[in-house]
């Protein structure tokens, strides 16, 4: 009785500490990454550095805007020497007629390593600065790289949500 009595009191005490390491994130407010931050539909925070980020995907240029210089990512062939930006879209076109509400923290694979956070899915390829269009497509060979968030552009959300009629 007496180790059974023990035993439940020990895994207490684990499962308690270990609920108090996992709240805490070490990576700063993904807020601050928003090139807009009223664009921003809803945004919760989780246990430990999860979030959820609720944001409409319409153009080609909504994403994750990322650079070569900290990203795993091999620099393509063609890249312009003069520009290191990265982007990971939400569209496979330039004018993507695929409008819906994602959560960018899992769409993209968000994680935080040391204080710094990552994307890790790349569902429509990657855009890149070059003489013609610098676009890979849709492709997994980039999931799973580490690349270092530099900002995220959501669209503007109040344009599809209706109005209320005036009388």
């Amino acid at each position: 009785m007496k180790y059974t009595v023990l035993f439940l009191i020990s895994i207490s005490l684990f499962t308690g500490a270990n609920c108090i390491c996992e709240t805490n994130c070490s990576c700063p407010n993904l807020r601050a990454f928003a090139w807009i931050e009223d664009n921003i539909m809803t945004y919760e925070e989780g246990i430990g550095c999860t979030r959820k980020i609720m944001c409409y995907k319409q153009y080609y240029d909504d994403g994750i805007r990322l650079v070569f210089n900290a990203t795993e990512i091999p620099f393509p062939s063609d890249k312009d020497p003069n520009n290191d930006w990265l982007q990971a879209p939400t569209q496979d076109e330039m004018w993507g007629m695929d409008v819906a509400l994602i959560d960018f923290f899992s769409y993209f694979g968000f994680v935080c390593e040391n204080g710094v956070w990552y994307i890790t899915k790349y569902p429509h390829g990657i855009v890149y600065a070059n003489a013609g269009s610098g676009f890979t497509g849709p492709t997994d060979e980039f999931n799973g790289k580490r690349s270092k968030v530099k900002s995220f552009y959501c669209h503007d959300w109040r344009e599809y949500v209706e109005s209320t009629p005036m009388p």
